[in-house]
């Protein structure tokens, strides 16, 4: 019975019903708690909702339960690269190798990790036997690619893009990808038409359903929950701790530099896109007893409410460097539970990463966002849209919160990076150091998608990128309206 189970949840999970595969595997698991295949796919699920902290925790447990299955080992290895775990997924990528030499997945996800790390050359010898046997899934194709061009091989990268994108055994998923990487080679040979229908290709591909009402609603009910009212109801409920600092923004906007030059303060730590707020805000009524989800239920906080919730988060962040006098949360979407900082931590630092407007847009659209995590990305107009609702809903806490917030300008930033590295030191209450105008030479793993670039001296090369392609963006220039030549 328990296998039966367990192929319904897969097959669920196929049919893209994931909440029913789920209720199929916590039976079996309530029967059978070590039962391997039920904690994959429910590592799985979580992995695919953008929950890859939970999802490790799922892997883990399924090789604990047969460390044998290579499978599971790849599965764990990519849970750990996304989360920045780049030592633990290289060594699970290897004990699956280990089992089995010829598992391609693994194999492509050991070169990842070695693109990743600044060893392009060493990926693409790995994956060259791959690719001439003709295996491109597992995103073989995709890393090669990219392995080239971090190799300085820009040519070859373009020939190979080029030629495996159109191969018919090519999954969609690795196409996007693989297309949204012929667009950057288009776009760094000064291409611009053959950059823009790259990506308008890649945008194609598995564009998800997205309806600017829900946004809206979600804006609407930040907004009336977290009045002024609210906030001076619960003034002085939260933790004394300056510890926090939470760098936010829309996606392109600069934030992984800017942690970056934090982290490499010696006091200092980045823990990058950690969504640990964000997971507590999901947690807050089965933690206090509500029936109600976040962002309403915030209404019914109390003083000891508060108390309970902000040392949740706190211990969570102190383990992620016990000794740090700061540590940055540069999750994007913080931007939305501001005032919930607020309340919590009414002595954190906020820093609010910013971009022309028109800037922000057009790299969310030249970057291989997750569609289902960034739903408004594949689309110029709903990318506009979406940037309202985000502006608007800032305008709403610089008018009621009592923190400050710092505005760190991309182009400031990249123009004249030593006097905007001392405003960001200066902001969080440190003493400057000189190693915060050598963050690229910082060493650590970055799990962002900007990964490549903080190992990069800061360029001006992406300012004004807009202007290039004015001539595609139309319904994104329609959609911003007067934010245009405002910003937020």
């Amino acid at each position: 019975m328990t296998d039966r189970q367990v192929e319904q949840a897969r097959q669920l999970l196929r049919a893209g019903r994931p909440g029913q595969a789920q209720q199929v595997l916590a039976k079996v698991l309530q029967q059978r708690p070590g039962e391997p295949d039920a904690l994959s796919l429910m590592g799985a699920i979580a992995y695919a909702r953008g929950q890859y902290i939970a999802a490790a925790k799922w892997f883990r447990k399924a090789v604990a339960a047969d460390r044998k299955r290579p499978m599971y080992h790849c599965q764990l290895a990519q849970a750990d690269l996304v989360t920045g775990n780049l030592s633990e997924a290289l060594a699970g990528y290897e004990r699956a190798i280990k089992l089995k030499p010829d598992y391609a997945d693994a194999v492509a996800g050991k070169a990842d990790v070695l693109e990743r790390r600044g060893k392009p050359g060493r990926a693409v010898s790995l994956l060259e036997p791959l690719i001439r046997s003709g295996q491109v899934g597992g995103g073989a194709a995709v890393i090669y690619v990219r392995s080239l061009r971090a190799d300085g091989r820009g040519d070859d990268a373009l020939a190979a893009g080029e030629s495996l994108v159109g191969r018919a055994d090519l999954p969609n998923p690795q196409r996007r990808s693989l297309l949204f990487i012929v667009g950057r080679l288009r776009r760094e040979r000064k291409d611009v038409a053959g950059a823009f229908d790259a990506y308008r290709a890649a945008n194609a591909i598995g564009a998800p359903d997205f309806e600017i009402e829900t946004v809206r609603r979600r804006v609407d009910t930040i907004i009336s929950t977290f009045s002024a009212p609210m906030l001076a109801r619960l003034a002085g409920s939260g933790s004394d701790t300056e510890i926090p600092v939470f760098v936010f923004g829309m996606p392109r906007t600069g934030s992984t530099l800017t942690e970056q030059i934090i982290h490499a303060h010696p006091e200092a730590h980045g823990a990058g896109e950690i969504h640990d707020l964000s997971h507590l805000a999901r947690m807050m009524p089965r933690m206090l007893g509500l029936e109600t989800a976040f962002p309403a239920c915030a209404g019914q906080l109390s003083a000891e409410m508060v108390t309970t919730l902000g040392a949740s988060f706190l211990e969570q962040l102190g383990t992620y460097a016990p000794d740090a006098r700061r540590i940055v949360d540069k999750s994007l979407e913080n931007y939305e539970l501001l005032g919930l900082v607020q309340v919590l931590y009414p002595r954190a630092h906020l820093i609010c990463a910013r971009r022309h407007p028109m800037d922000v847009c057009l790299s969310c659209y030249f970057q291989d966002l997750p569609p289902g995590l960034h739903p408004y990305s594949t689309d110029l107009s709903h990318l506009g849209q979406y940037y309202r609702e985000y502006a608007r809903l800032m305008d709403h806490w610089r008018q009621v919160l009592d923190m400050p917030i710092l505005d760190v300008v991309y182009e400031d930033l990249v123009a004249d990076p030593d006097p905007q590295s001392r405003r960001i030191i200066d902001f969080i209450g440190l003493d400057f150091d000189d190693a915060c105008l050598r963050s690229h030479e910082a060493k650590r793993d970055v799990r962002t998608i900007s990964y490549d670039q903080v190992r990069e001296p800061m360029y001006t090369s992406a300012v004004a990128r807009w202007e290039r392609y004015a001539e595609y963006l139309g319904p994104l220039r329609e959609a911003l309206g007067d934010l245009v030549e405002g910003g937020d």
